[in-house]
Parts: structure tokens; sequence; C-alpha cells
């Protein structure tokens, strides 16, 4: 393999971490999901949320949730219909 090739693979290879990653965010319970995944790589959770909704914003171009409140009063509303 030359460089390119070698350079084209790795780009091809952060290009499906992202996607992989963009699908594990894309709707909210799957937002939810990864939230408790990375909960603990995080000192509050107020800190992960606001980093994974930060990056849910660079890959879908907006916000999934305007602030922590708003994503915690989501799940409780919708633990409470189950």
């Amino acid at each position: 393999m030359n460089q390119l090739e070698i350079a084209l693979k790795a780009e091809n290879e952060k290009l499906q971490q992202k996607i992989q990653l963009m699908q594990s965010i894309s709707t909210r319970d799957k937002f939810h999901a990864y939230f408790f995944k990375i909960c603990n790589n995080y000192t509050t959770r107020k800190d992960a949320f606001e980093y994974l909704n930060t990056l849910y914003a660079e890959y879908f171009g907006s916000e999934l949730f305007a602030t922590y409140a708003a994503f915690r009063m989501y799940y409780s509303r919708k633990s409470i219909k189950r």
C-alpha cells in the first residue's frame, strides 16, 4: 500500500466510526441509551449530557434537547406512561 491508500483507509475508518456513532444517537431512545453508556466517563450526568447533546448538534445541525432539565423531563414522563 502506498501513502495515499493508507491515508484513504484511515479516513474511511474514521468515517465509519462517525457513522456508527451517528446511528447510536440518531433517535431520542438511542440518545438516551448511549447517554447511559458514557456516563461513567464524566464527572456528572449533566456533563455527559452536554457532551452528547453538543455532539448531536454537530452531526445533525441542532441539539436534540434544549436543556438537561428538558432531557430529564422527557424521560421522566416517558417512564410514567409505561
